[in-house]
């Protein structure tokens, strides 16, 4: 998994860095139990300052989340972490707070506190507290100061602060599965320890650096053992492509929805090429198939005339004769099976302000998900998880350099010709995390000069709230930087670069393949619409693979499907999330696929595939009624025949 998906996080940052920020966003949509450490003193010596800093911390919190304040008893945290059950979240800010706790009255500032006196014993504590890290049933998040970067206090104090969060922060590190550094608001994830070069046995992680174009798997390496030559790792083990997808423990299967990451690794390793002759290139103006428009006007004709009692498919229609093009069949039958490609990644900067890890995304909450429970209900739906990692920011320039993008296009190409290969019918898109949706509507607000604010959706927090202020950091972070950009940034590739990033640039790829592959592709969120925006710039023909199931209410679909002339199957405004959108519908559709193949009916058939009704008088032998010549009706089916070879 990437490490922002990681079971137990340690978040390092100065004062004032935005470390706390992060390490809340880092719990998605978890049921969250906040540790506040810090000691409360309210006596003799009030501090409006602390008290104030405190508050801004309580009026940060989503009101859903639970506080468990510790400061007066500080000995208890080991405990609480060995306790903590395995649906919770714990989020412990900070260790710097708790070691000022643990301090007492000389963590307050009171220069005669422990004068001459003994100080707790570092080591023991840090001890319990790394023990109940490791064994924690519950996701663990920990913040801490990084105190290594300050000059060394000249009290006995606070030399014993800096040393035991110094010290606590080492080992800490060396338990938990991944570490990021938050300074000045800017994050990235820090590499493993290399126990070859530190001599320190621990267990080390391995997370990729936030430079790299993709995320991150954080896995838990142990040491080399005693008589073992320590090697250092390949630099390519640190780095996880684009579209890695997003690793589930062999215990979290209680939804068999998932595709095992066994099966997306042995067909889509970095090492894997794909063609690059003429017809398989990823380039502007490739060559992708036209749907068979006459098969899907004979689908028309015959949904119209279904023998039932009704108007028949009525607002189906659409849907039947999209099928039937895509296949080339007048007589379009159900999906036999459907592959939902979930991609998830970060957008870190303000676009990313109020969002949050889709539930589908963390191997804690994958299988509660609404993604995978509708999944569940289905019949032969596969979710392949993909994780694209961190995006830099749009206020520093463009996320993603070219060559970034063109390497997430074209994993995400080679995910839908293996779909292909597998024998999925259909494809749906699904898409999550920070920031994820606002890249979207910059990309469609850059490609089509569209204002900012008419693209953004609302922002909702974990709890169904609105949060207008994200919503408005969002919007000032797009306007500035489509604006910035206008000059260079023209058509669906140089917007992938500036604002898409490889979440946007693995779902084009996605499209584009299926389409090579004469794959439908269901869209029915703001990622899967920018996707279609910016292959249309590769190759037209692409959007007549992709069927448009509802707008839901989203500005920046309806948008971009006014301009790729898309019009939703249905109008219901689903609001389950990109992709759960689409499988809520998927009963629906296959039902209307069903009843389509109605006009099977041998009594309204005849050989030519026409219907036609028997007006024959029942007094009129069978063999007197509308003879045709053998010659004729073998030459019709001949035809017939051809013709559906060559389509």
């Amino acid at each position: 998994m990437s490490p922002e998906h990681a079971h137990t996080i340690l978040v390092l940052g100065g004062i004032k860095s935005g470390k706390s920020e992060f390490a809340e966003a880092l719990t998605g949509t978890a049921a969250v139990r906040y540790v506040a450490t810090a000691a409360l003193f309210d006596g003799d010596k009030p501090d409006p300052d602390w008290a104030a800093r405190i508050e801004a911390h309580r009026r940060r919190r989503p009101p859903h989340w639970r506080t468990e304040d510790i400061g007066a008893a500080p000995e208890r945290l080991p405990l609480l972490i060995k306790e903590a059950g395995s649906t919770e979240t714990l989020l412990i800010d900070d260790l710097g707070g708790w070691f000022t706790a643990l301090l007492g009255p000389a963590g307050h500032g009171d220069p005669d506190a422990r004068d001459g006196g003994e100080l707790p014993t570092v080591t023991a504590i840090t001890t319990d507290l790394v023990a109940a890290i490791e064994s924690a049933a519950a996701r663990v998040i920990v913040v801490s100061p990084e105190v290594g970067l300050a000059l060394v206090p000249t009290t006995p104090a606070g030399r014993w602060f800096a040393d035991a969060v110094g010290a606590a922060n080492r080992s800490i590190a060396a338990a938990v599965d991944a570490v990021a550094l938050v300074v000045a608001g800017r994050s990235m994830w820090l590499p493993a320890n290399d126990p070859a070069r530190s001599g320190d046995g621990a267990a080390a992680v391995t997370a990729a650096t936030l430079d790299a174009p993709a995320g991150a798997a954080a896995r838990v390496a142990a040491g080399p053992a005693a008589d073992e030559t320590a090697t250092a790792p390949d630099v390519a083990e640190l780095v996880t492509p684009v579209g890695r997808p997003i690793q589930r423990s062999p215990a979290d299967q209680s939804v068999p929805v998932f595709a095992p990451s066994t099966e997306i690794d042995d067909t889509d390793t970095a090492d894997t090429a794909i063609a690059t002759d003429e017809d398989n290139d990823i380039r502007i103006g490739m060559t992708i198939p036209w749907a068979d428009t006459t098969a899907a006007g004979a689908a028309e004709q015959r949904s119209q005339r279904l023998p039932v009692a009704g108007a028949g498919m009525g607002g189906l229609t659409p849907l039947v004769k999209f099928v039937a093009g895509v296949r080339g069949e007048d007589r379009p039958q159900p999906f036999q099976s459907v592959r939902v490609i979930a991609i998830t990644g970060t957008h870190s900067g303000a676009i990313g302000a109020g969002g949050a890890i889709p539930g589908w995304a963390h191997p804690d909450t994958a299988d509660a998900s609404a993604l995978a429970r509708l999944a569940g209900t289905a019949t032969n739906v596969t979710i392949e998880l993909l994780d694209t990692g961190i995006a830099d920011p749009i206020e520093t320039g463009d996320v993603l350099t070219d060559a970034g993008v063109l390497a997430a296009m074209r994993r995400g190409w080679r995910r839908a010709h293996v779909a292909a290969d597998r024998g999925r019918c259909l494809d749906a898109g699904a898409a999550g995390g920070p920031g994820i949706e606002a890249a979207a509507s910059a990309v469609v607000a850059a490609i089509t000069r569209a204002e900012v604010p008419a693209l953004l959706p609302r922002v909702f927090g974990p709890d169904g709230t609105i949060d207008d202020e994200a919503w408005m950091e969002r919007c000032v972070a797009i306007r500035d930087a489509v604006t910035k950009a206008q000059a260079r940034v023209h058509d669906g590739p140089t917007a992938l670069a500036a604002f898409g990033g490889a979440t946007i640039a693995t779902a084009t790829g996605v499209l584009l393949g299926a389409a090579k592959r004469r794959t439908p592709v269901i869209i029915d969120g703001p990622v899967g619409a920018a996707a279609a925006l910016v292959a249309r710039d590769y190759a037209v023909q692409v959007r007549l693979w992709c069927l448009l199931t509802d707008i839901a209410g989203d500005p920046t679909v309806r948008f971009a499907a006014d301009r790729l002339g898309f019009e939703p199957v249905v109008s219901i405004g689903l609001g389950l999330g990109e992709g759960a959108n689409a499988l809520a519908l998927l009963p629906l559709f296959q039902t209307a696929l069903t009843a389509a193949g109605l006009a099977d009916d041998p009594l309204t058939d005849t050989a030519d595939g026409s219907d036609v009704a028997d007006d024959t008088p029942d007094d009129v032998p069978d063999d007197d009624a509308g003879d045709v010549p053998d010659g004729a009706a073998g030459e019709t089916a001949s035809n017939s025949g051809e013709d559906a070879t060559t389509r």
